[in-house]
């Protein structure tokens, strides 16, 4: 998915197989896929023209199913022959999805057994698995290959089960050249066959999952779904997925020492595996915490977000958290409801109307901590409290700053423009909220201590992580 291509061959709507044109495929991992053909499509009947799917055949006699398809651009040559005037011009269609291995009649006939996935940075984080170089004597060496043990986690509930495997492909002649590519994949396998959207679903929240534990944005690299269809080996077809990746910020290579977690840690430490853990928790609590993977996402995959904006995010984050894994309200909704009631009948009827609603608004989430107050709880958190740990040098006032700048940020109330963050400052102050949130959240899902320790020691750079652990 990470490399560009084009392919050329003929293409035609599922509908009507016997209007065949001419045309190229072209596929730019980040920026579009596009269908140039010479010709128009018969069923073409309006300016707004999109095809949910178009199938084609490459001139290397591969099969290409492309779903939701939109008409940007064409062009028709008129003649005197009305009839023939459809068929003459080109035309070019953008499109969502390229399956590649299958053709698909219907969208809803496209649906899978189960999908490979390969994320960025994957094999670097199940290390230390792969290739290695061992020198020998006299100028002698070997190459070892140590492959991941397929791996299963079952995901409690959810009619799923989730495999980690690795493979090694190998290419050359054997004996003047060799080249070994090593590559893991999580392999996403649900009781019965389900369609692409229910997929997508999952491969983001793997990805926003591993990037939590890996510390950087990771992107797919590849997706290999296994179809219904049988080949002529009878074997189920191999169909390679494509889309756009949007924006991507890759980072080619992570060395050991800036990964914040690594699996083979996550799976033995203290003879326990957390890591069916946490992602069993991670899958559990989804439709509880989506709003906070989905904060915590918007930050990882915008790396050139405003500074303003990113702290913003990360307490829209901590606030979210916060009110959903902490009761979070001075009393009880049913006691609130008629103190609700009477400050709503207290607001004055000859205010303009829309005051009165704006009022009634606020009244509505007085029962809420404010962002103060749920700041001030997760500080005084005994007997630990992970915000001190991160500040370095505890100091409550940071609470009201980050309030402050908070408020001023929102809106923008000169009056409120009270010790405003420099740039400096808030670079470091995202540094740490964002290890607060990732924190909180690794902790609610079952990640060891150890491990919560070393992402509270990397953002704060003081020294409790060490001396904690050499008691």
């Amino acid at each position: 998915m990470l490399e560009d291509f084009s392919f050329d061959g003929t293409w035609w709507l599922p509908e009507d197989p016997e209007d065949v044109h001419h045309g190229t495929l072209t596929f730019k991992h980040h920026d579009h896929i596009f269908l140039k053909i010479l010709g128009l499509f018969k069923e073409r009947r309006t300016n707004f023209y999109g095809p949910e799917i178009i199938l084609g055949r490459t001139n290397t006699n591969e099969n290409i199913t492309l779903l939701k398809t939109a008409e940007i651009s064409y062009k028709k040559i008129m003649t005197e022959d009305d009839d023939a005037s459809k068929s003459l011009g080109s035309s070019t269609f953008i499109c969502y999805y390229i399956l590649l291995g299958d053709h698909f009649n219907k969208a809803d006939m496209i649906n899978f057994h189960s999908l490979d996935i390969s994320y960025t940075n994957l094999e670097q984080w199940i290390s230390p698995i792969g290739i290695f170089k061992t020198d020998l004597s006299e100028g002698d060496y070997s190459i070892t290959v140590k492959q991941q043990e397929k791996y299963a986690v079952d995901i409690n509930g959810k009619n799923f089960k989730l495999w980690l495997y690795s493979h090694i492909s190998d290419n050359g002649n054997g004996w003047t050249k060799m080249e070994l590519n090593y590559i893991s994949y999580f392999r996403i396998e649900p009781n019965v066959p389900k369609d692409i959207e229910w997929y997508e679903d999952l491969i983001s929240n793997l990805q926003t999952l591993l990037t939590l534990l890996i510390g950087t944005p990771v992107y797919t690299k590849s997706l290999i779904a296994e179809g219904l269809s049988v080949n002529q080996f009878g074997m189920r077809k191999r169909i390679k997925i494509y889309r756009v990746l949007t924006n991507p910020h890759i980072i080619s290579e992570l060395y050991p020492f800036q990964l914040r977690s690594s699996f083979s840690e996550l799976i033995a430490f203290q003879s326990k595996d957390y890591f069916k853990l946490i992602v069993n928790n991670w899958f559990e609590k989804i439709e509880i915490f989506r709003p906070v993977y989905e904060l915590i996402g918007t930050n990882y995959y915008n790396p050139s977000m405003y500074l303003h904006i990113r702290f913003q995010t990360w307490l829209q984050g901590i606030e979210a958290f916060h009110r959903r894994a902490c009761y979070g309200k001075y009393i009880s909704d049913d006691n609130y409801k008629p103190i609700c009631k009477q400050l709503e009948a207290a607001i004055p009827t000859t205010i303009e109307s829309g005051f009165r609603e704006s009022l009634k608004s606020r009244i509505k989430y007085g029962n809420e901590f404010s962002l103060r107050t749920r700041l001030r709880l997760i500080w005084d958190r005994e007997p630990l409290s992970w915000f001190k740990l991160i500040m370095g040098k505890p100091n409550k006032k940071i609470i009201n700053r980050i309030v402050e700048n908070r408020n001023y940020l929102t809106h923008y109330d000169e009056s409120n423009k009270k010790e405003i963050f420099t740039e400096n400052e808030l670079h470091n102050i995202n540094r740490k909220l964002e290890a607060l949130i990732t924190i909180m959240l690794l902790e609610e899902l079952g990640a060891p201590t150890k491990l919560l320790f070393k992402i509270a020691e990397l953002s704060s750079g003081n020294e409790s992580y060490k001396r904690f652990f050499s008691k």
